[in-house]
């Protein structure tokens, strides 16, 4: 300092800017050897000490990344209850110890199977989520329980792979492109939840049309009883018109005789009477029959103009049905 001060004398300009570098070197903390850091660390997991244990791991494994230190992350998580977390730690373990393997570092082989042991021993304790999400953009966000989750891509679809989740009841949105789909899911300790979710809006459902209302054209439907009692009328009135021909028959010739007529014409009276008698009751039954189905006709409800109408007409010898369609 004293040094610094007889140069001040000489130079007021290299005095400031040499007590500045002197500041500014007293302010700078000395970087920590991260190999000390790692013995630290590993010494407090040891002792239970998982909090002062974190405080050394972590600066020690972001100075020097090993999958030994943080393998002892994840204990160290592990121990302070923070069971996801080191769900999730032990996975980059075993990912960056088998990448160290396969490159021809054997000495990363323990540190493998006792993070494969502790990812085994959490999936019993814990539970995952993977999701399908179609029709999602590569900007899509998704959450899960309020955590942002990175998706990767596969194909048409964006994934989401082993989630570790607490059990319970699991909050899941997706979002992206202005469009928001919800799910949700309970999962149980040792479970899975699988989810396909599609984030294109649902189809919209074709309006129905109001059916138009038929005019009404003072026409009437007609109903099944009208043909069975004018079907019965008809056949009462053929019926009357066919014994009664019979029967005027069989009087004209008796009137040849009249008034007093052989033995052998009584058979010819008793037929005539026969006949008209049958004649009487088809006029009846056909007198009835029509009567109904007038009836019938007058209070049938009205139908619309587009139904088809069928009608009946009487003529000479024939019945006449006609038709509309």
């Amino acid at each position: 300092m004293k040094r610094v001060l007889r140069t001040c004398a000489v130079s007021l300009g290299l005095c400031a800017a040499m007590l500045a570098g002197s500041a500014a070197q007293a302010q700078t903390p000395p970087v920590k050897d991260p190999v000390a850091l790692y013995a630290k660390g590993k010494a407090a997991v040891e002792k239970g000490d998982f909090q002062g244990a974190l405080a050394a791991l972590e600066p020690s494994y972001a100075a020097l990344p090993s999958p030994n230190t943080l393998l002892l992350v994840a204990h160290a998580k592990r121990g302070l209850g923070r069971k996801v977390d080191a769900a999730r730690e032990y996975e980059r373990v075993a990912a960056d110890a088998d990448a160290k393997i396969k490159a021809g570092e054997a000495r990363y082989q323990a540190t493998l199977q006792e993070a494969k042991k502790w990812i085994e021993t959490l999936a019993t304790e814990l539970g995952q989520v993977n999701l399908r999400i179609a029709h999602a953009p590569d900007s899509a966000t998704v959450s899960i329980n309020g955590e942002k989750v990175k998706a990767l891509r596969d194909g048409e679809h964006l994934t989401v792979s082993t989630f570790w989740v607490l059990p319970g009841h699991v909050e899941i949105k997706v979002e992206g492109e202005g469009k928001t789909k919800d799910a949700s899911a309970d999962v149980t300790a040792g479970g899975k939840a699988d989810l396909n979710i599609d984030l294109a809006p649902p189809p919209v459902a074709p309006v129905p049309k109001a059916p138009t209302p038929e005019p009404d054209t003072g026409s009437k439907k007609i109903p099944m009883g009208f043909w069975i009692a004018g079907g019965a009328g008809v056949a009462g009135l053929a019926v009357f018109g066919i014994f009664g021909a019979m029967a005027k028959s069989d009087y004209d010739e008796l009137q040849t005789c009249s008034p007093r007529c052989a033995e052998s014409e009584r058979s010819t009276a008793d037929s005539g009477k026969t006949k008209q008698t049958v004649a009487n009751i088809g006029l009846v039954v056909g007198g009835v029959g029509l009567a109904t189905a007038a009836g019938i006709l007058l209070f049938a409800p009205k139908k619309p103009s587009n139904q088809p109408t069928v009608g009946m007409s009487l003529g000479p010898g024939a019945v006449t049905v006609q038709g509309r369609f």
